[in-house]
């Protein structure tokens, strides 16, 4: 069951329902970040991290703001840089799917 993410942060962001594939790549993220201080095998689980989140409507994917505030959670060093580098993916893998990137059709 997906969890409801509630950000602090931005109000107008609360209650996404992240859905559970996003929820398990996130924490083996979380876990290959916190186990592997080498760059590689973490960004390769950001990655399929991110991947998964783009397969998902918007709706059942984390915001910038949300990612940013779970990887300060999960005590995650730098996590706005994390949530700059998710919403470059999602955007550049939305553009390469010959999506708009702005407005109803795809956005972060």
């Amino acid at each position: 069951m997906a969890k409801k993410y509630f950000c602090t942060a931005t109000p107008s962001l609360l209650n996404r329902q992240w859905a559970y594939d996003v929820e398990v790549s996130l924490a083996k993220f979380v876990e290959s970040y916190a186990n592997h201080k080498m760059p590689h095998v973490y960004w390769e689980a950001f990655y399929e991290f991110v991947c998964c989140c783009f397969r998902q409507i918007r709706e059942r994917r984390p915001s910038v703001s949300q990612l940013s505030q779970y990887l300060k959670e999960s005590n995650i060093e730098s996590p706005g840089t994390f949530a700059v580098v998710y919403a470059h993916c999602l955007f550049t893998l939305a553009k390469n799917s010959n999506r708009a990137i702005y407005g109803e059709e795809f956005n972060v």
